[in-house]
């Protein structure tokens, strides 16, 4: 039987579309705005003023180096703008005799909660809540695929919700946290490369500030590139900072704050495979120069996760084969 569509629940804020699109876009619109403004300023007081033509190549160099951090902040932030959360499967919605059943069973909660238990086991969901429960939505009619979430700012669930960031107008999610920790980081980057390198080049030239202080604004632009390198880039980089430390043990922030996850059998388990790289691969992808670019390179459809388990079980039979190979040798060593 064909799953039943969701409801179209209201936004929990009052403000309607006009809002709803305020919020969607504002972020981009700021974020534009800053990369274009910190680039032309550190453009024209730096580049362009204090180093001056007397330095042709040092002036190409950091141009190229400027436009390099410039173009990899917009792309990755704009993948992760643009890549909405993708509609869960249709196999883990309600069908409608299902439905049928959960309303009839509403007020019986232990008959629904078995109920429920069958439906997520069917769908071979394994998480449950710390009270043993399933994780299911009536908003969307939908049981929740492990590690899924309701955003009431996106007004539906969310595979591998991380959180909604209102600077990028979207969730952070399965299919863009990715890009999100690309723009975080080349964001953070370029800030930096744009503040040491005016710094540095200011101390050891004897006439770099000359010329800064003959060009008109120049010095002024300066001092604005300094206070938006501190107040933006010194934020952003720690947001990357917690965001990578997470991918790193592969939570999220939501789960970062939960902590432990259930399984229906009552197990405690982790989606720390109990390696960085394996953590990483994870969620970036098998290759690591993909790791670099914003391109899709996330593996899966993020309803299925590996957990600590599974590593440990794998590498046992891994241990097992190897001392059975290493045993079969030295018996056939010891018999010939």
């Amino acid at each position: 039987m064909a799953a039943i569509p969701p409801e179209s629940p209201k936004s929990d804020s009052q403000g309607g579309p006009f809002w709803d699109i305020v919020g969607r876009y504002i972020g981009l619109l700021v974020f534009f705005i800053l990369v274009k403004t910190s680039c032309s300023l550190y453009l024209y007081s730096v580049v362009f003023s204090a180093v001056g033509p007397t330095h042709r190549n040092l002036q190409y160099f950091l141009t190229t180096f400027t436009y390099f951090f410039g173009i990899l902040s917009v792309w990755s932030y704009w993948r992760t703008h643009r890549e909405l959360p993708s509609k869960i499967p249709d196999r883990y919605y309600f069908t409608g005799a299902e439905w049928r059943i959960i309303e009839a069973l509403r007020y019986d909660h232990q008959a629904l909660s078995e109920e429920l238990a069958v439906m997520a086991d069917a769908r071979g969901i394994r998480t449950r809540t710390p009270d043993g429960l399933v994780n299911a939505c009536n908003t969307c009619r939908v049981i929740k695929p492990e590690r899924t979430h309701h955003c009431s700012v996106c007004r539906m669930c969310v595979i591998k919700m991380d959180h909604h960031c209102p600077w990028f107008g979207n969730c952070i999610h399965y299919h863009n946290f990715k890009y999100f920790l690309q723009a975080l980081l080349y964001s953070t980057l370029g800030m930096t490369f744009m503040l040491l390198t005016a710094a540095i080049y200011l101390l050891v030239s004897d006439n770099g500030m000359k010329r800064m202080k003959a060009a008109d604004g120049a010095v002024l632009g300066f001092v604005v590139l300094v206070l938006l390198s501190f107040c933006v880039g010194v934020p952003t980089g720690g947001f990357f900072v917690a965001s990578f430390y997470h991918a790193m043990h592969n939570v999220t922030t939501l789960e970062d704050l939960k902590g432990t996850v259930y399984f229906a059998d009552g197990a405690e388990e982790s989606y720390n495979l109990g390696s960085c790289c394996l953590n990483l691969k994870q969620q970036l992808g098998p290759v690591f120069l993909a790791w670099l670019i914003p391109v899709n390179s996330t593996p899966g459809d993020g309803t299925q996760y590996l957990v600590r388990s599974d590593v440990d079980t794998a590498k046992s039979k891994r241990r097992k084969l190897t001392d059975k190979k290493a045993i079969d040798h030295t018996f056939s060593g010891t018999t010939s």
